[in-house]
């Protein structure tokens, strides 16, 4: 059996509870997040992968999952072992997705996100999406789902940072917003995304998903939507950041 496999992390400070009335800014991915493209997106490449031969679990598949496209077709090359040149692959993902299999994002959009984004925007809090997904598809979920104006900045995987789990995406968007990164919460949903906000030295939410094997536990909060996760922010809850040096003088 396969596990998605976490990152160490970075922080080692000790218990530090935040206020919410300390946070500025929400940092969102997208994928898992705004939107539920992970089961489109992983079943369709399993189905096109099985076309080559690949004869590997599902699992291995999952792996792809917070990748920027770059890291994806690396990752699928090897496990067809080399036998299908990157060129093709990306030449069928993007038939199969774009022209053979086609969704609109506002049919995959997580119940309540236009409007609870809309409503952390207006309160006052800074916004940015910061997603390992080309620029084009992010615009195209964003304008889709009717919330592009609500973000303050937006990052994408064609800007070129090192991949998530790096926490360079994270701190980008803390700059241009003008925040220290201990005035952000990360709302995330894999693994690689959960780590790159702790290394980032930001808090971060997740959005709880058992479908695909993807260690949580890094995460300061894990929630069930996106309600709950605004609801942090409107009833003043405290946010504890764990660590293993406080984990450890707990014990």
């Amino acid at each position: 059996m396969v596990t998605a496999v976490c990152f160490p992390l970075a922080n080692t400070g000790k218990y530090s509870k935040i206020q919410a009335d300390m946070i500025k800014a929400i940092l969102f991915d997208m994928d898992g997040i705004l939107f539920d493209s992970e089961p489109w997106y992983m079943n369709g490449t399993i189905k096109w992968m099985r076309e080559y031969g690949y004869a590997g679990d599902d699992a291995s598949v999952w792996k792809i999952r917070g990748t920027t496209m770059d890291e994806t077709y690396s990752i699928l090359y090897e496990l067809l072992g080399g036998s299908v040149e990157r060129e093709e692959l990306i030449r069928r993902n993007e038939r199969y997705f774009g022209i053979e299999h086609p969704v609109k994002p506002v049919d995959l959009v997580f119940p309540g996100v236009p409007e609870t984004v809309r409503r952390i925007h207006d309160e006052g809090f800074l916004t940015a999406v910061c997603s390992s997904s080309p620029r084009d598809t992010i615009y195209e979920v964003l304008d889709s789902i009717g919330i592009t104006d609500c973000f303050d900045v937006i990052l994408s995987g064609d800007e070129k940072f090192p991949p998530k789990p790096a926490p360079d995406i994270y701190l980008t968007a803390a700059e241009k917003l003008g925040v220290l990164p201990e005035e952000c919460i990360v709302y995330e949903d894999s693994c690689r995304g959960i780590t790159a906000g702790k290394r980032a030295g930001m808090t971060v939410i997740a959005r709880r998903d058992d479908r695909f094997r993807q260690d949580q536990s890094g995460a300061d909060h894990i929630v069930e939507d996106i309600f709950e996760m605004a609801s942090i922010l409107s009833e003043g809850e405290h946010i504890c950041r764990k660590s293993s040096e406080s984990a450890a003088e707990d014990r």
